[in-house]
C-alpha cells in the first residue's frame, strides 16, 4: 500500500509540473487527486443578444472564479474590422451596443478575464438587425380615385409589410360613398405594419411615393402614409352596361363617349402635323 501511495503521489507531482499547475492536494484516503489549473478563467454562460432597433443588448452570467476580474467584449459585422469594447466590470452582466447598421449580422464574443490578465477562449453569439423597409412606391398597392369606381380597400400584403387602406373626403372626414365622384378630391390613409425581419426605423420623413397625387406624407420611422390625390376624373370604369347609374358610376355609353373624344383629339393633332 505504501508503494502504491508513493507512486500515485509521484505521478501527480510530475503531471502538475508538466501542466504548470499548482501543487496538487490529495484527499485523506488518497483515492482522488484534486488539481487546480491556473491561467484559464471560466467562461461566461447564458449569453444572449436581444435586438432593439439599431441596438443589441447583451446579457450573460459571469463565472464563479475567485480571481475573476472583468469581461471583454468584441464584435464584428461580416468581414469588417473587429471592435473591442472597454472592459465590463465584474459586477455587471449586461452591455448595450448602439449605433449598429440595420440589416447587418453581428458576431459577438465575450471573454472572462482574471486578475492576472488571463482570458478565457470566449463565448460567441450571433444577432441580425432588421432591414430598413425600402419598398416605398405605393402605386401597385393603392389605386388612384376614378369617377364611378369604388375605392380600393383590398388589404396590402407585401414581402416587407402588410397594410390597410381607409378613404377620406376633401374635408378629411371618413368617405362613406360607394363610388368616387368626378372633380372631387379624395384622400387615402395607408397604415402599414412591418413584417418580421423588417423595420420602419430608418425610413425618412415623406419618403413614400405615389403618382398622381397632390401630396403624400409620412412621419419619420413610420409606416402611416397620408395620400392626397388629384381630383377624380372620368375614367374607363364601367359599372353597368346600359341605363343610368344612380350611384354616379359611368355607363357603357359614357365610356364610349370618353374613348371617342380621345380618338378625335388624336385625329385632330395628326391632321395639324400633316399640314405642317
Amino acid at each position: 500500500m505504501k508503494n502504491h501511495t508513493f507512486l500515485i503521489g509521484l505521478v501527480v507531482i510530475v503531471c502538475a509540473a508538466l501542466l504548470g499547475c499548482d501543487m496538487p492536494v490529495l484527499n485523506n484516503n488518497l483515492r482522488e487527486p484534486f488539481i487546480t489549473i491556473t491561467g484559464i478563467p471560466g467562461e461566461v454562460t447564458y449569453l444572449n443578444a436581444a435586438v432593439q432597433a439599431n441596438r443589441i443588448r447583451l446579457s450573460w452570467i459571469n463565472p464563479t472564479n475567485e480571481d475573476f476580474d472583468h469581461t471583454e467584449i468584441s464584435y464584428s459585422a461580416g468581414n469588417g474590422p473587429i471592435q473591442v469594447l472597454p472592459p465590463v466590470a465584474k459586477t455587471l452582466q449586461l452591455k448595450t451596443i448602439e449605433s449598429l447598421i440595420y440589416g447587418s449580422t453581428y458576431v459577438f464574443t465575450v471573454k472572462a478575464v482574471d486578475s492576472g490578465g488571463n482570458k478565457s477562449l470566449g463565448t460567441v453569439t450571433i444577432a441580425t438587425l432588421d432591414k430598413v423597409i425600402d419598398d416605398l412606391d405605393l402605386d401597385r398597392y393603392v389605386t388612384a380615385p376614378m369617377a364611378g369606381a369604388p375605392p380600393s380597400t383590398q388589404a396590402i400584403s407585401a414581402v416587407q409589410y402588410n397594410g390597410v387602406i381607409s378613404w377620406r373626403n376633401y374635408m378629411n372626414n371618413p368617405f362613406t360613398g360607394s363610388v368616387f365622384v368626378a372633380d372631387t378630391e379624395y384622400r387615402a390613409v395607408v397604415t402599414l405594419t412591418a413584417n418580421p425581419g423588417y423595420t420602419f426605423q430608418g425610413v425618412g420623413m415623406n419618403r413614400f411615393t405615389h403618382t398622381g397625387t397632390t401630396s403624400i406624407t409620412n412621419p419619420q420611422n413610420s409606416g402611416t402614409v397620408a395620400i392626397v390625390f388629384q381630383k377624380a376624373v372620368q375614367g374607363w370604369y364601367v359599372s353597368n352596361v346600359s341605363g343610368n347609374d344612380n350611384n354616379g358610376g359611368a355607363t357603357l355609353g359614357d365610356s364610349l363617349k370618353t374613348v371617342g373624344a380621345a380618338v378625335e383629339k388624336i385625329r385632330t393633332a395628326y391632321c395639324k402635323i400633316r399640314r405642317i
